[in-house]
C-alpha cells in the first residue's frame, strides 16, 4: 500500500457493524497515518474488528478523555518473528484482545505483563518453536495451538483457560496434559484434528481422554472421522459416543469390526470392545452361546509342515528315553 494512502480522525464516525474486516499490506509493520487507533474508530460501534497485516497504531493513553467509541473485540492477524508488545502492541480502549500469530518463531509473554489487561485470546498458527504458556496473564481465556507435539510444558501457565482448540498439525500428546487440562475448561475444540495423522500412542491418548470425558459438563467438539475407513476402531467409538449424545443408544457396529478392534493395541479401544460384545452375555456361559449365529469367539490357526513333525517326534523321543534313564538308575 502507498503511504500516501491516510485514515483521517473521525473517518469512520456513526459506523455501526458487527464485524469488520481491514486488510492492510505495508512495507512496516503498521500503517503510516496521521491519525491513531483511538482518532480513526471515535465514535463507533463495532462488535469485532480485525486487522489483516499491518495495524492502525494505537494512541497515547490520554486519549482515553476523548475516545468515545465501542470496540468489543480486536484481533490483529499477523506474520511475524517475534510475538511480544512492539508487534503486537496494546490498546486500552478494546474490551477483547486477541492475537493472531502465523508461522512466529518466538514468544516473549513477559513483554505483555501486565500492562495487557484485555488480553483474551491467542492463537498460535504453526509456530516454529516449541510452546510453553509459562506465564499467567489472568484475563486469558482462550487457547489455540496448531502444533506438532503436546507435551508436559505446553499449558503451564494456562491453567485458567477456558476455551483451548488443537489444530490439525498434532501428532503426539503426553498422556500427563491430558490428566491435568484446566479445572476451568468449558469448550475443547478438536474438529481439525486428522486422527490418522497422529502416532498410534498420541491417538490412543487421545480417544481415552475423550471416552472417560463425554459425559462431563466439558463440551467437545470431536475430530473429524470423514477421512477414516469404515472399520476404524477411532471412528468406530466417536461414532458411539455422537449417538449416545444424541439419543442414548448405542451405534451398532458390525461383529467383524468390533472382533478386530477387541484386539486392538490401545488399551481403551480393546476394554471398550471387549465390553460392548462381551464374550459372555447376561452372565450365561459361554457353552450357552455357541450355537448362536455370529458369535464372537477367538481363533487360533495351527499350521505344522513335515520338518514340524520330525521334530516334534524327535523330541518325544529324547524325553522318553530321558525318562527311561531315569527310572533304571
Amino acid at each position: 500500500m502507498d503511504d500516501q494512502f491516510t485514515f483521517e480522525e473521525n473517518c469512520f464516525s456513526g459506523l455501526m457493524v458487527s464485524q469488520f474486516n481491514l486488510y492492510i499490506h505495508t512495507l512496516r509493520d503498521y500503517f503510516s497515518s496521521s491519525s491513531s487507533f483511538e482518532e480513526v474508530f471515535n465514535n463507533t460501534n463495532i462488535g469485532e474488528l480485525h486487522f489483516h497485516g499491518s495495524f492502525i497504531p494505537p494512541g497515547p493513553s490520554n486519549l482515553r478523555r476523548t475516545f468515545k467509541g465501542l470496540v468489543r473485540s480486536l484481533t490483529l492477524h499477523r506474520h511475524v518473528d517475534t510475538i511480544d508488545s512492539n508487534t503486537f502492541p496494546y490498546y486500552f480502549p478494546v474490551y477483547s484482545y486477541n492475537i493472531h500469530s502465523i508461522e512466529a518463531h518466538s514468544l516473549d509473554l513477559d513483554s505483555f505483563i501486565p500492562l495487557y489487561n484485555n488480553l483474551r485470546g491467542l492463537e498460535l498458527i504453526k509456530p516454529r518453536f516449541e510452546v510453553s504458556i509459562d506465564k499467567l496473564i489472568p484475563t486469558l481465556d482462550s487457547l489455540s495451538l496448531d502444533i506438532e507435539y503436546l507435551n508436559e510444558r505446553t499449558l503451564l501457565g494456562a491453567q485458567h483457560i477456558h476455551n483451548l482448540k488443537l489444530g490439525s498439525r498434532l501428532r503426539r500428546i503426553n498422556p500427563q496434559v491430558l490428566y491435568t487440562l484446566p479445572n476451568r475448561l468449558r469448550h475443547f475444540d478438536l474438529s481439525d484434528i486428522n486422527l490418522s495423522e497422529m502416532t498410534s500412542d498420541g491417538r490412543c491418548h487421545l480417544i481415552n481422554f475423550i471416552s472417560k470425558n463425554s459425559e462431563r459438563q466439558l463440551n467437545i467438539i470431536l475430530p473429524r472421522i470423514e477421512s477414516l475407513t469404515e472399520c476404524d476402531c477411532a471412528r468406530l467409538i466417536l461414532s458411539d459416543i455422537q449417538l449416545k449424545k444424541k439419543s442414548q443408544e448405542n451405534f451398532p457396529i458390525d461383529h467383524f469390526c468390533s472382533t478386530q478392534c477387541r484386539f486392538s493395541d490401545c488399551l481403551i479401544i480393546s476394554e471398550y470392545f471387549r465390553e460392548k460384545n462381551s464374550l459372555f452375555l447376561n452372565d450365561r456361559p459361554l457353552l450357552n452361546i455357541l450355537n448362536q449365529p455370529n458369535n464372537d469367539l477367538p481363533s487360533v490357526d495351527l499350521f505344522s509342515d513335515p520338518i514340524d513333525v520330525d521334530m516334534m517326534t524327535f523330541l518325544i523321543n529324547q524325553t522318553n528315553t530321558e525318562q527311561i534313564n531315569g527310572n533304571s538308575r
